[in-house]
């Protein structure tokens, strides 16, 4: 598994959560990047950035997607060429299938990723609205 981030500070949590590889975006071409390693078949990407998002495409292999769950704040623009001539594609979802659900634990598992539980406790109660 790899991941991508911009910013070595990044690097130490995301091997934490499992990945084998850390791409810093800020110091290289991630696309560019995962070519070198072969290519991947899925990209998931999690960041507000469309620019990044869609400069990740020629990082994808023959029939890759690019899998779109976070919200950009600007479009993702990128050129046709890579999506046609390697069959790519992109796919947008706010949760996934149910399919997908099961996927990601079953990778889970595989990986033996554990999830991050943070609780907060408010320090104080929120003021009571009362009506005028």
């Amino acid at each position: 598994m790899v991941a991508i981030g911009r910013g070595r500070e990044k690097e130490k949590l995301a091997k934490d959560l499992g990945a084998h590889v850390y791409i810093d975006a800020a110091a290289e071409n991630a696309a560019e990047a995962l070519q070198r390693m072969g290519s991947v078949r899925t990209i998931l990407a999690t960041g507000t950035s469309g620019d990044a998002m869609a400069q990740l495409v020629p990082g994808l292999s023959a029939r890759g997607k690019l899998i779109v769950v976070g919200a950009p704040q600007d479009a993702i623009r990128l050129s046709s060429i890579p999506l046609i001539f390697g069959g790519r594609s992109i796919y947008g979802s706010l949760t996934g299938t149910p399919i997908d659900s099961e996927d990601t634990l079953a990778f889970s598992v595989l990986q033996n990723i554990r999830p991050m539980i943070e609780t907060f406790f408010p320090s104080r109660r929120p003021p009571m609205l009362t009506p005028e």
